[in-house]
């Protein structure tokens, strides 16, 4: 497996947002990168071209414009702490969907914690065959290649822990705010969604379990300039209203740690209910009204009972009948 390449231009990005605002001169940075001055010059432009804004001035050099939150892989591996499994990054300013290109790499070989993130997204894929709406430069969009030892039917556990793990990340880099889950694979906040989760595995038919698996996290971080699309502008939301320099990189990076520091304890029963324990906690669904909607379409409405310790949603329906949800799509009702 290979993965993309860094550039030039990724290099002198790296540099500029390591600098965290601080001036960097032409010849410190022809020094680092091994290129001319001119290069240097070159490379600005360039970025600039990519829509990365950067102040240059005579006496100082360049920097990032502090106004600015752009991301690149170094930005992100900078910030991991997790060491098992080795983490590696590869970024891309505009991908089609990163859970499609992981789920081409992983096919190929590509090893469990390899990374994929992208600025925006053409053709980014939610749960249900829908689209997510993926904008340059106002969410993180990411894909992790993994390879659980789990059967098949536990996988919903992945994405309960990658929901407990972004509840997390965000309470840790944004305290005062108060993400909720709803089940099974949406966050909250304010009663509007910030973040959707999609995970999508590949079965060993040998053995039943998982050959691999894509966990996809898509997080709206700031409000499009120019809004929500109108179908989504009463339902989406955002995690903070301007723009906070090393925000989106740092996400990726607290997000991806904290699955990681979750992801040993699925192997054993114990780790388990611990893990759904602390996603029963963040989601408030007992005892709520709710209308589960089923695959062909049609609403029933239903009273939700509670997460059992897989994860699954159990539900009594107001004609009497109960069932036991591992997938699928709720509404949850006015109270």
């Amino acid at each position: 497996m290979r993965s993309q390449p860094i550039s030039r231009r990724e290099q002198l990005l790296s540099h500029l947002e390591a600098a965290e605002g601080a001036w960097l001169s032409g010849e410190r940075l022809a020094a680092e990168l091994g290129v001319s001055r001119a290069a240097v010059w070159k490379l600005i432009r360039g970025l600039e071209t990519d829509g990365i804004a950067i102040e240059a001035r005579p006496s100082l050099g360049y920097r990032l414009d502090p106004a600015t939150d752009p991301l690149c892989a170094a930005a992100i591996a900078r910030r991991l702490t997790t060491r098992e499994p080795a983490v590696t990054v590869e970024h891309h300013p505009l991908l089609d969907s990163t859970n499609r290109l992981a789920a081409r790499l992983a096919r190929a070989g590509a090893p469990e914690g390899h990374l994929v993130t992208a600025s925006a997204q053409s053709s980014g894929r939610g749960r249900c065959g829908r689209s997510f709406i993926s904008p340059p430069d106002t969410g993180v969009y990411f894909s992790l290649i993994l390879r659980p030892r789990l059967a098949y039917e536990d996988a919903l556990l992945i994405t309960t822990t990658a929901a407990v793990a972004v509840s997390e990340a965000i309470r840790r880099l944004l305290p005062g705010l108060n993400p909720e889950i709803k089940w099974v694979n949406d966050i909250l906040l304010d009663g509007r969604k910030v973040c959707g989760i999609l995970t999508e595995a590949s079965l060993d038919m040998e053995s039943g379990s998982i050959a691999a698996l894509i966990l996809g996290i898509g997080i709206n971080v700031y409000p499009p300039a120019e809004g929500f699309p109108a179908e989504l502008a009463s339902i989406a939301g955002a995690l903070v209203p301007a723009v906070r320099p090393g925000l989106r990189a740092s996400l990726i990076a607290a997000v991806v740690d904290a699955f990681f520091a979750y992801y040993p304890a699925l192997a054993d029963e114990e780790g388990r209910l611990a893990i759904v324990a602390a996603y029963r906690a963040r989601c408030p669904i007992a005892g709520r009204a709710i209308t589960v909607v089923a695959g062909d379409g049609t609403d029933r409405p239903a009273t939700a009972l509670g997460i059992d310790d897989r994860g699954r949603l159990n539900v009594r329906y107001d004609d009497g009948g109960e069932d036991c949800l591992g997938s699928g799509e709720i509404r949850v009702r006015p109270r």
